[in-house]
């Protein structure tokens, strides 16, 4: 949700912006996050602020971790592919040459 105003005071420009955003847990239906940023211009004045809110544990629910495993195996993956397609394009360049 985003909201946006603009208005004068005694020749002063005011300004002022805001962004909210609330998450869910779909199946359960539990408010679990939300953020807020405000901007406030008045005049050369400017304020600004943000607030970040969530739930840090429950017993309805367990946020499943990633394995680090799975993350080395993706990493070396990555990196013999990318190896791979260096070399390949090395070869290319010095039979090219």
């Amino acid at each position: 949700m985003t909201g946006e105003y603009s208005w004068t005071i005694n020749e002063t420009e005011c300004y002022y912006y805001y962004l909210m955003n609330f998450y869910w847990d779909k199946s359960t239906g539990i408010f679990v996050e939300s953020s807020i940023e405000v901007r406030n211009q008045t005049g050369d004045y400017l304020t600004t602020w943000s607030v970040l809110m969530g739930i840090t544990d429950s017993n309805k629910w367990v946020v499943p971790e990633f394995p680090t495993w799975t993350s080395l195996l993706i990493l070396l993956v990555v990196i013999t592919f990318a190896t791979a397609t260096c070399k390949r394009r090395l070869l290319r360049t010095a039979t090219s040459l």
